[in-house]
């Protein structure tokens, strides 16, 4: 269910959301994502129109403005957070409200974990001094850096003091609130910067041309189905990256059928892989220099 936030906006910037929208030449969807337990919001998350080939991502509170049309579908997406698919309806565009989508996050299920007590420190520590360890050349060895480390480390501690009494202050450095800021925004630039690279190399419109699929539900099949990392993709050149995805579709259409993968790696019958012109001239050059 969709709740409506109403956030603050100046007059023009109102006005001039509420004059496109009546007169029909763009519509947006404004939303702000939260996690549905806490409510927090989640920034950096990738929405994406995949009917229109556009994205966005949340800003630092959740917000996001994405060009939108009835029947459009929008995918969001964010790491730690289950994908939620939204298909746009009249009632998400012709509105001047900001409304919140939330998003489930993931659990993770671990094994069962068994804590046992150590007792007192002085029970610890003599059971720790009447251990019966080896004396062979490896644990002398193993005992003799543990020693030379603590003495390093206590050399240096010991020398960091020092400097610090003859500089009269304290060596760690104490940010500002600008430059707290400022960290915030590279972290934030560099995010960005590295979803662009994903979305450049596994998009709705590459799967569409590799695959031949038109249909958007089919295609958010296909991709769940594939469930490739974002570090994948980033490590991945875009030509294996295209051939895995053609692979990955034969799996895919045999396992809807009900026939498994021989593993050969062939498309079926009437699809063929579609290669971008760039990328096979990249592809030649880069076999003139093998």
């Amino acid at each position: 269910m969709n709740i409506p936030i109403y956030k603050v906006l100046p007059i023009p910037v109102f006005i001039f959301m509420k004059a496109l929208t009546i007169t029909g030449q763009v519509s947006y969807v404004h939303g702000r994502i939260m996690e549905g337990d806490s409510g927090w919001p989640v920034y950096s998350a990738l929405v994406e129109n995949v009917s229109s080939h556009r994205w966005v991502s949340s800003d630092t509170s959740g917000f996001f403005h994405l060009p939108a049309v009835a029947g459009d579908t929008l995918v969001f997406s964010a790491s730690g957070f289950y994908h939620r698919v939204e298909i746009v309806t009249d009632s998400l565009i012709n509105t001047d409200v900001f409304l919140a989508f939330k998003m489930d996050p993931l659990v993770y299920p671990i094994r069962e974990a068994n804590v046992f007590a150590l007792g007192t420190y002085n029970q610890f520590r003599q059971k720790f001094i009447t251990l019966d360890l080896s004396k062979d050349k490896t644990e002398n060895l193993h005992r003799n850096l543990q020693q030379e480390s603590v003495r390093v480390a206590r050399d240096a501690y010991q020398n960091m003091q020092q400097k610090q009494k003859i500089g009269g202050g304290v060596g760690i450095p104490i940010l500002t609130p600008q430059e707290k800021e400022r960290i915030k925004l590279k972290a934030i630039l560099a995010s960005e910067d590295q979803k662009k690279q994903i979305y450049s190399k596994y998009n709705t419109d590459i799967i569409k041309k590799i695959t031949g699929i038109t249909g958007d539900d089919e295609i958010l099949e296909f991709r769940a189905y594939c469930n490739f990392s974002d570090e994948f993709i980033l490590n991945t050149s875009e030509y294996d990256l295209m051939v895995i995805i053609a692979r990955k579709y034969e799996e895919f259409l045999r396992g809807k059928k009900g026939t498994g993968s021989d593993r050969k790696g062939s498309l079926p019958a009437g699809h063929t892989l579609h290669i971008p012109d760039e990328i096979y001239l990249t592809c030649e050059y880069d076999n003139t220099h093998v």
